[in-house]
């Protein structure tokens, strides 16, 4: 495939992302699958660096066009701003970038726009230096004014290292398989690969890969020796202590990397893995079976468990809960166009009843581990406050680490801590 047409891809991804709400997790797998390595890295590239330079890359083209697209030429915009990323955080000749993009305007079928685009990237180039110096004032962490807003008024202190987390890239750091292989084993045998490593701090599952081929291409990845998952993540089936015999409920289970993990824990749980999407729950089976292992999967809102739910108890529930996502912002740059600030609001009802539903599956005794990732102490700390004091049957057990920072309930890891995505977690026992 030629780049133009990877190019092409990669508009019309940009163009169902911002005007139909599509994320990049779920276009971007589909529209990789026919491209050779070389071409999903470019098309990769494209698409994520202009979400995460999204808010410069916008403020560059407000400065050079005259007037407003309409809605429907949202792909004309994406044209300008992959041009815009290429030409200054990509190494293409401006030459061929200029070329490329007004020639893509007969494949989206807007010829008319062939002058505009031309045009606009030829006055970029001459006065591409007091352009950029310009958008980066007025937007100097490419995040959404609600964003910056909301981090500052809960991180003040930390506020600065947090945008310079989200602007980072992530690193792969990988899990484990702590039931067919160690971590000095693992890092022998990818040694031995030419893959440099490093051990993540927290977790004695997680090693970061400095440099290395695609995670498919490792060697024990087909033997399901590992999994990709970021070291906050992984922290989550260490609260839970899976103990032999348990039941255990993983209630938002989907992909399903920390069903696994559990299970790689103590295969002789009980483990439900629960989603109420039966299409991402393919992703959870296919997990499981990359890595031989068990679970009983159903589809059903947690929020509902009427509709689910066989009355046996659970000993331990994993609450993953749907959240803003924003600690895991630099693994997912989208998030800075998909989510809005009306949606912590909904997302904060939705997490209290999630809270409330799942307390009633619980054993007296047993233990539910609220876990989100995002830093927003709304999603957080707050609501799991507002639970503690609604409900007479809970108390909370502290939890005692090295990682992340103390909150008023529960612990915050904020995003870069450790090279770690954001990830807060609470640990909840029933009296």
């Amino acid at each position: 495939m030629a780049d133009s047409d990877v190019r092409l891809l990669a508009v019309r991804m940009l163009t169902s992302l911002v005007r139909d709400g599509k994320s990049l997790s779920e276009l971007l797998p589909a529209a990789q699958l026919d491209l050779d390595t070389r071409e999903a890295a470019l098309l990769q590239e494209l698409t994520f660096g202009v979400c995460r330079s999204y808010g410069k890359l916008d403020a560059i083209v407000d400065q050079l066009l005259k007037k407003s697209l309409r809605n429907k030429d949202t792909d004309v915009r994406m044209l300008l701003w992959l041009a815009l990323h290429e030409i200054g955080s990509m190494r293409t000749p401006d030459y061929a970038v200029t070329s490329s993009y007004v020639n893509l305007t007969k494949k989206i079928k807007k010829p008319w726009a062939k002058g505009l685009i031309n045009g606009t990237l030829r006055q970029f180039l001459r006065d591409q230096e007091a352009l950029t110096i310009k958008a980066v004032q007025s937007n100097p962490h490419s995040l959404p004014d609600w964003i910056q807003k909301s981090i500052v008024k809960d991180w003040p202190e930390q506020a600065t290292s947090v945008f310079e987390a989200f602007n980072s890239r992530a690193p792969l750091t990988l899990r484990v398989n702590s039931a067919k292989t160690d971590r000095d084993k693992l890092r022998e045998t990818l040694k031995a690969a030419n893959v440099h490593t490093e051990v993540c701090e927290h977790v004695d599952t997680g090693v970061r890969v400095i440099d290395g081929p695609p995670v498919t291409s490792l060697p024990g990845f087909a033997e399901g020796e590992f999994s990709v998952q970021d070291q906050s993540a992984q922290l989550a089936a260490f609260l839970v202590k899976p103990m032999p015999g348990e039941r255990v409920l993983d209630a938002c289970a989907a992909p399903g990397g920390k069903s696994c993990h559990l299970l790689e824990l103590q295969p002789s749980i009980d483990l439900v893995c629960l989603d109420s999407s039966a299409e991402r729950l393919l992703r959870v089976e296919q997990n499981l079976q990359r890595l031989n292992l068990k679970a009983d999967i159903v589809t059903g809102d947690a929020a509902e468990p009427e509709s689910w739910w066989d009355k046996k108890l659970f000993d331990a529930i994993l609450l993953d809960a749907p959240c803003s996502a924003l600690g895991a912002l630099r693994r997912h740059p989208d998030i800075r166009l998909l989510r809005r600030e009306s949606d912590i609001r909904s997302l904060g009802k939705l997490q209290f009843s999630l809270l409330q539903s799942l307390w009633q599956l619980l054993k007296p005794g047993g233990r539910l581990i609220y876990a989100t990732c995002s830093v927003l102490k709304k999603e957080n700390e707050a609501c799991v406050g507002r639970f503690l004091a609604e409900t007479p049957d809970v108390a909370e057990t502290p939890i005692d680490a090295q990682w992340g920072v103390p909150a008023s309930h529960g612990r915050q890891i904020l995003p870069g801590q450790n090279q770690a995505d954001g990830f807060y977690y609470a640990i909840l026992q029933k009296l």
